[in-house]
């Protein structure tokens, strides 16, 4: 199920099989080896949605109930060395505040785009790549909201 008015349909996959939800929302995998599984609903205007510890037991069909997707947000920003040049390349690491996992995306002529984020405070550093690394640079913060677009300016290291 989505909220805010978002597509009624996504793809499901599991290996190389595809499924597509109907427009009710209800996806079906067929032929799923037995065992202990995570699914993991991801689309770029929803945050990311989970349920973890699904078993499948063999002959048996598997209700993993209705996911809620809600609407996500997405930061767009640009990484500047302190002299306030864009490095050609650059690493944009992001984590929500209070997480230690840090999550990357590649910042090329200095702009970067991360889509898909839930709602929520977010920790951004950047590293200059071009010309060998550096370091990272101060962490930045920066609140998302769902349906709306925060920018932010992000510094590499010295």
């Amino acid at each position: 199920e989505q909220e805010g008015g978002v597509g009624d349909a996504s793809t499901m996959t599991l290996g190389g099989q595809r499924t597509l939800t109907g427009a009710d929302g209800t996806a079906v995998i067929e032929d799923v080896p037995v065992g202990r599984y995570t699914l993991r609903v991801r689309h770029p205007r929803c945050a990311p949605e989970e349920r973890p510890d699904q078993q499948v037991v063999e002959h048996q069909q598997l209700d993993c109930g209705r996911l809620t997707l809600h609407e996500a947000g997405l930061v767009r920003g640009t990484v500047r060395a302190a002299d306030g040049t864009a490095p050609r390349l650059a690493m944009v690491q992001y984590r929500r505040v209070g997480s230690e996992d840090w999550q990357v995306q590649m910042a090329q002529g200095g702009a970067f785009r991360i889509d898909g984020l839930a709602t929520g405070d977010y920790e951004l550093r950047a590293q200059a790549l071009a010309g060998g690394p550096g370091s990272f640079g101060e962490i930045v913060t920066v609140l998302v909201r769902g349906g709306e677009t925060a920018t932010v300016q992000v510094p590499t290291g010295g």
